[in-house]
């Protein structure tokens, strides 16, 4: 089976027979027969299933979609191996743990443990969530500082917004420079967002695609003419950024404890041997991704020069404490200063390869970096790609020269 954060659940046209069910019309109509969309899929019938089973969990009489065929008579496979698709509504019955990174659920039985249910790190997130009309999971997330409803999903590769909700949130228009193809053969954008923030944890320079969309096709619940769609949300998560989040969703409190994938947010960092100067005195900081890399700078050098180390695993999950990226997936790690530091300079090497040959592993990825804003706000970005479908692991070192900033009665100087 397949499982959604989308409302309902179904089983395929094939199943339905080979269980013998007798699936009826969702509507009855004297014209047509209306169809609603299942992780993708066309659904126009509906049966009861007798029992579902999900481990030990088991439900009876169920009513699911019997899904896959369309109104003109065209099947639609299920993805290879699969039967059918549990859907959040059905999943709602339990206390559920995702953890993407390594490819588990696990359900619980529904109860009000707070925050104890994240077991696996000392420090959570809690953010609470809704469902829409159409029974998917709604959070509220801040994109750029703008609040956006946002459903996460496990059905697409990287976060989409249409281009309507980009501009009725942001007003930049269809035709504006900032808006560029993403290269990857298709008719999608991307448009230079600085974060993603849920619940104090922050995706910082989130690579969301942008699809060309119309007004009419905006799902608010709005009539548009003789159309009306609910379920929708401004922005949607994709696997790319949920695999970098471990997940809990207490469905009776109607709450998401979460952290980074792999526990405590520090694993992804290269632990020093010695630390000459106490790291929590070094007035700069890394993020990756979700990821803020607490004590990932250690004094390297003289007063002011600092260096960080992060391993990268390319195309492979064979560590889970390293940072994941893959042609279609880049990670983004951005240096910053802590007030009133600033960032003198900041710049990125490939220190070691596994395969051994770093030379090797650095013909595999591309590191691009770029800076964005001014003293104090001053930020070295570091978007790392793999270039194919090579495996194997790296460690990039990031050294930084850190510029303290005073004031004097002659004015403003800065001061390395």
């Amino acid at each position: 089976m397949i499982i959604s954060l989308w409302g309902d659940s179904a089983i395929s046209d094939a199943l339905a027979s080979e269980l013998k069910l007798r699936p009826t019309p969702i509507f009855r109509s004297g014209r047509r027969i209306p169809f609603v969309n299942i992780a993708g899929l066309p659904a126009m019938y509906v049966a009861t299933v007798s029992e579902v089973g999900i481990g030990a969990a088991h439900s009876t009489d169920v009513t699911m979609y019997v899904a896959g065929t369309m109104m003109s008579g065209r099947v639609v496979p299920f993805p290879d191996g699969a039967d059918g698709v549990i859907g959040a509504t059905l999943l709602s019955n339990f206390d559920a743990e995702l953890d993407l990174h390594s490819n588990k659920l696990n359900l619980y039985a529904p109860g009000h443990c707070g925050g104890a249910s994240v077991f696996w790190a000392s420090s959570y997130a809690a953010v609470p969530f809704t469902f829409d009309p159409i029974g998917d999971v709604v959070l509220d997330m801040q994109l750029d500082g703008k609040d956006v409803s946002v459903i996460p999903t496990l059905e697409m590769e990287h976060a989409r917004m249409g281009i309507t909700a980009l501009e009725e949130i942001f007003g930049i228009e269809k035709d504006s420079p900032m808006l560029k193809p993403t290269g990857q053969g298709d008719d999608l954008l991307r448009y230079p967002f600085h974060s993603l923030n849920l619940g104090g944890l922050t995706i910082n320079n989130p690579a969301i695609e942008i699809y060309r969309d119309k007004p009419s096709q905006r799902c608010n619940g709005k009539r548009e003419g003789y159309r009306i769609c609910w379920g929708g949300a401004d922005v949607r998560l994709g696997l790319a950024e949920l695999q970098r989040l471990h997940l809990f969703f207490a469905f009776p409190e109607k709450t998401l404890y979460l952290t980074p994938a792999g526990g405590e947010p520090h694993r992804l960092v290269e632990q020093a041997a010695t630390a000459p100067e106490s790291t929590s005195s070094l007035p700069v900081s890394l993020h990756c991704g979700v990821v803020p890399l607490e004590g990932a700078f250690v004094q390297d050098g003289p007063s002011g020069y600092a260096t960080a180390k992060v391993s990268v695993d390319i195309n492979s999950t064979s560590d889970p404490s390293a940072l994941r990226v893959t042609p279609t997936s880049p990670a983004v790690c951005t240096v910053s200063a802590k007030k009133p530091a600033i960032i003198a300079s900041s710049s990125f090497s490939i220190e070691k390869g596994s395969p051994p040959a770093s030379d090797d592993a650095a013909k595999h990825v591309d590191v691009q970096e770029s800076v964005s804003g001014q003293g104090s706000d001053k930020r070295y970005i570091f978007t790392v790609k793999a270039k194919d479908m090579w495996k194997g692991e790296l460690t990039l070192t990031f050294p930084t020269v850190i510029a303290k900033r005073h004031v004097s009665s002659a004015g403003q100087r800065e001061e390395i």
